[in-house]
């Protein structure tokens, strides 16, 4: 494996900062060789069309696939084996002695490869997400490429910092009146078990990387859910690291994969298995309230869409404000769970250069929304297709009633 030791101390540092740093070039012409590796991971996307993926999972009783080029409309023709949920948890809590059993550096370092991994596949990556997700080109390349694998090393300097908190022994002594107590005393991590990471559709990388990466990093086995319609990613994920994981002598089930579809989902059933000790859940509100509700004893992680509010009550500019906030309505034409749906505006805007009347702010954040929307190459990097066929219904529901 490379030395991966110089990158996370920078890494470390900047956590402890809180700069903006990364290991990685957000630009696809700055990423190396992008000349060649750019049609090499579109090639290597393209053969994988119509094709079963070949995954060694436990407990296969099955092939799946549902995946739909939002961009096409055309089935991407992917299979992907479906593994028994028992035989999953069976398999993963076998893998657990042997990694819990490791050193935490090592653990941690391992991990930093696989993420170097991910980033020699990244060209690969780009269309599996765009083809699932709905993502601009530049969007895959970025929120979910190099932005989601600093995500990963970030998740693993706070596990770091998590165990290295817990001193692996100390000398404790105390008198009681003329007598003095020593102790010797050992202390031992000891992971929680069989972590399930859900992955949404619309952003899998950005939100399951994180979570596979701080569950693994702490001695835990994962499975993951991805949703059906956004599995590629997460295949290819979990295919780097169960062969870097067989290759450096761990068993490769600490990391497995569990497909479900549409009409025979399995969320609920890996959740209420009594060997699910950590639930990591990206996606629906409805669902991660059940979630929240039932995961119990495991503990439980979510983060589902909301109703987010901007209030525009003055600007120091006010041109700069409506242009940001015009690009954040449209960031993947709204449908990121942090998207603004809700603007609020008083009477008059405060401004340097006086009050600005409401109806007039509203006009020009209109405007600016449209010429951002009517610039062939700012639209092609800002927005996306819509990734769920729910939505273009939902769409097509709020112009009947605004008619």
């Amino acid at each position: 494996m490379t030395d991966h030791r110089a990158i996370f101390q920078r890494a470390q540092a900047a956590c402890a900062s809180r700069e903006c740093w990364s290991p990685y070039p957000e630009m696809p012409k700055l990423y190396p060789d992008a000349e060649t590796a750019a049609p090499a991971g579109e090639a290597a996307f393209r053969a994988m069309l119509g094709k079963p993926f070949a995954l060694d999972l436990p407990g296969v009783t099955g092939w799946v696939g549902e995946e739909v080029s939002p961009y096409t409309q055309a089935p991407l023709g992917i299979t992907y084996p479906q593994a028994d949920p028992q035989a999953l948890f069976a398999a993963a809590r076998a893998a657990l002695p042997g990694w819990a059993a490791a050193d935490p550096d090592a653990r941690v370092m391992l991990l930093m490869e696989g993420l170097d991994r991910l980033y020699a596949r990244l060209f690969t990556l780009v269309p599996a997400v765009m083809h699932t997700a709905g993502q601009s080109y530049n969007m895959a390349y970025a929120g979910s490429g190099v932005n989601a694998l600093d995500r990963g090393i970030e998740a693993l300097v706070y596990a770091d910092q998590a165990m290295r908190s817990v001193t692996p022994r100390a000398d404790w002594a105390r008198r009681f009146g003329r007598d003095e107590i020593r102790l010797e005393k050992t202390y031992r991590l000891v992971p929680r078990g069989v972590a399930v990471c859900f992955t949404c559709a619309s952003f899998a990388t950005w939100n399951a990387w994180p979570s596979i990466l701080a569950s693994l990093a702490t001695g835990n086995a994962v499975i993951v859910k991805p949703h059906p319609a956004s599995v590629l990613p997460m295949a290819i994920t979990v295919r780097v690291f169960r062969d870097l994981l067989a290759e450096q002598g761990f068993d490769p089930n600490l990391l497995t994969l569990c497909l479900d579809t549409v009409a025979d989902p399995l969320g609920k059933v890996l959740i209420q298995h009594p060997d699910c000790a950590i639930v990591d859940f990206t996606g629906s509100a409805r669902f991660g309230q059940w979630v929240e509700a039932n995961a119990h004893p495991a503990i439980a992680f979510t983060e589902t869409s909301g109703c987010n509010t901007v209030v525009l009550a003055g600007a120091e500019d006010l041109d700069a404000a409506i242009r940001s906030l015009a690009t954040t309505m449209c960031m993947f034409s709204a449908q990121m769970c942090t998207s603004p749906q809700n603007v609020y505006l008083p009477p008059t805007v405060d401004t340097p250069d006086g009050p600005v009347p409401r109806d007039v702010v509203a006009d020009r954040l209109a405007g600016a929304i449209d010429a951002l929307t009517q610039d062939p190459r700012r639209a092609g990097m800002i927005l996306a297709t819509v990734q769920a066929p729910q939505t273009l219904g939902l769409i097509q529901w709020v112009r009947d009633q605004a008619a």
